[in-house]
């Protein structure tokens, strides 16, 4: 497993980084952000709420704290020049404050220009990836005071489906509840985050035990398959009788 490594502040003001390279998987869904921009990740969400629970401070205070938790929110992909490898960098300055363009607070007209605004992320000019991995829109409703659109667009290298929904239900969380007396230390939160490649229980063994796991998973794989088609003609067979 590849270790997160402290870098130290180079000024006051930055901080420390935290960085390691990307996973193979994580490259592979990066690139395709680049090149193809299919890989974007967008919920969308209408709650009825009063206005308050949606006022810019609260908001603000909402998003930060989500980065702490989950700090590749906050992350960037950086390369250097003698090497080809993606490298994760989550710098503390990026954790505490905003971005340009990361939170958007915008009100619409009706329910139609929220769907307008979600076309345009999928079909519109395609943000830079590497230096904004995650946004996070607020739409007020003119014709409903009490109801806000709320999406959380992310780029597939940092989530996935299922942590997506914890991502979104989290950030409504702390919407919601005052804020915690001490944030998550950013060194314990990342070292959760490792390559999911390193979640196979297969990785431990040699490349020859693991070339026999998947030929006898294959052949076994392939005895279901044929006594499923047995089973099935014998079906078919004894409905036509």
């Amino acid at each position: 497993m590849t270790p997160w490594i402290l870098h130290p502040p180079a000024d006051e003001e930055s901080g420390p980084t935290f960085t390691r390279p990307l996973s193979l998987n994580e490259s592979g869904y990066y690139l395709d952000c680049c090149f193809q921009g299919t890989t974007d990740l967008v919920w969308h969400y209408i709650v009825r709420s009063s206005p308050e629970l949606f006022s810019e401070a609260n908001v603000h205070r909402a998003w930060r704290l989500l980065k702490h938790r989950y700090p590749l929110l906050g992350s960037q992909v950086c390369t250097t020049e003698d090497s080809p490898v993606f490298i994760f960098a989550v710098a503390a300055m990026r954790l505490h404050g905003l971005l340009p363009g990361e939170v958007i607070l915008k009100t619409i007209a009706n329910a139609d220009e929220a769907l307008n605004i979600i076309e345009e992320i999928f079909q519109g000019p395609q943000r830079v990836f590497g230096l904004l991995p995650a946004r996070l829109y607020v739409l007020e409703r003119l014709d409903e005071t009490t109801t806000h659109h709320v999406i959380v667009n992310t780029a597939h290298f940092i989530a996935d489906g299922v942590s997506h929904i914890m991502l979104c239900r989290t950030f409504f969380h702390i919407l919601s509840t005052p804020s915690p007396k001490a944030t998550p230390d950013p060194a314990e939160r990342l070292a959760m985050v490792v390559e999911c490649e390193e979640m196979n229980p297969a990785k431990s063994l040699s490349m020859a035990r693991q070339r026999w796991m998947r030929v006898i998973g294959s052949v076994i794989f392939g005895l279901r398959r044929r006594g499923l088609r047995v089973r099935r003609r014998s079906f078919v067979f004894c409905k036509i009788l």
